[in-house]
């Protein structure tokens, strides 16, 4: 019986029959910590007379349809797959860490990451982090958790997923262009789109430019790129200015003084 996991003993009280444990051996089973994501096609429970103390003299008996096919059959028309689901809390990070962490995880190969603000143990305030990763990835995701931040342990599940086919197409708007995330079915029945506008990668897009105008030119006077760096957010996002900590935080780092954050981003 090695290979059936020992999960409740209790002395001088058999808690399995030899016939049973002689099925379960035959039938060589994979054994799981929880219910595994599927359609319940019957389930059936007993209880014994025996009183066991601190252990519940049941024996319940469910069986699955664990097929992809069967869980999701009656969504046909859109993309189906399945992600495994991590979460954590953090009662004791800064919110400048927690951005930290959010941003690695989504450059480490998370398929998306939120947070949701909590009341924990001792009326703490604190924030859960949970994201989708790829089942087979999300264990080197958990291990980077555990090691680099705060929390002592992770949660995770599998869940199915049915989504919409996506695809992007960059159009013009305004003079300018614009890309725009469409959703579809199987079929090819457009059902949603939305342009994309993120200020972080705005940000980014506009710090990279200062950094690569500033040593193309090699110019010692930073007020002269001024005007320059404003053109590149007229031309590439229609706007005057990126208005936020994210751009003026580069903007620091490649050396900017206030007064010429200050003059940009006025």
């Amino acid at each position: 019986m090695a290979a059936v996991p020992t999960a409740i003993t209790e002395q001088s009280v058999e808690l399995s029959t030899p016939t049973g444990l002689a099925i379960l051996k035959a039938l060589s089973p994979t054994f799981l910590d929880g219910w595994p994501a599927g359609t319940v096609l019957a389930q059936g429970m007993g209880c014994g007379t025996r009183k066991l103390g601190s252990y519940p003299n049941v024996f319940r008996v469910a069986l699955f349809d664990t097929t992809k096919d069967s869980v999701l059959a009656t969504l046909t028309d859109f993309v189906s797959d399945r992600v495994v689901e991590i979460c954590f809390n953090i009662d004791d990070e800064t919110g400048e860490r927690v951005a930290w962490i959010v941003e690695r995880l989504q450059t480490s190969g998370a398929l998306d990451v939120w947070c949701t603000n909590i009341v924990g143990k001792k009326g703490r305030l604190a924030v859960q982090v949970s994201l989708l990763a790829n089942p087979r990835e999300w264990p080197d995701l958990a291990d980077w958790i555990l090691r680099h931040t705060s929390t002592f342990g992770v949660r995770h599940r599998l869940w199915e997923r049915s989504k919409l086919k996506r695809s992007y197409e960059v159009r013009q708007l305004d003079g300018r262009k614009v890309k725009f995330k469409i959703g579809r079915t199987t079929t090819g029945e457009k059902i949603k789109e939305k342009p994309i506008v993120t200020p972080v990668r705005m940000a980014k897009d506009c710090a990279a430019f200062i950094y690569r105008y500033m040593n193309e030119k090699e110019l010692n006077n930073r007020n002269m790129a001024i005007n320059e760096i404003v053109r590149f957010a007229e031309g590439q996002y229609n706007l005057r200015a990126l208005k936020g900590n994210e751009i003026a935080m580069q903007m620091k780092l490649w050396g900017f003084t206030m007064g010429e954050i200050q003059e940009f981003l006025k």
